[in-house]
């Protein structure tokens, strides 16, 4: 749907929710891809992205409800050894 096409004819709210539908997703990729960008933290989605990586399995853990403290020591312990075993570099 083009934002300009029957601006006038609609209200203010219509017209916002026509704007959010319209940039809510390239929103969602800007930020997707600024998080790829990054050195340490963009290793995640790059690693999810290869073939061999069962996504399902692999962030099943996430939605335990894990505390805090719990999940940084789960991922810093795959974090190393996936560069200890895997010869992966971050």
């Amino acid at each position: 749907m083009d934002y300009s096409e029957n601006r006038e004819d609609k209200s203010a709210s219509e017209n916002a929710k026509a704007l959010k539908l319209i940039f809510k997703p390239k929103m969602k990729s800007m930020k997707e891809e600024r998080w790829k960008d990054k050195a340490l933290h963009g290793q995640y989605p790059k690693i999810l992205e290869k073939p061999h990586v069962d996504t399902i399995t692999t962030n099943k853990w996430l939605s335990n409800n894990l505390k805090g403290e719990t999940e940084g020591l789960l991922v810093a312990a795959q974090d190393q050894w996936t560069i200890l075993y895997l010869d992966v570099k971050p």
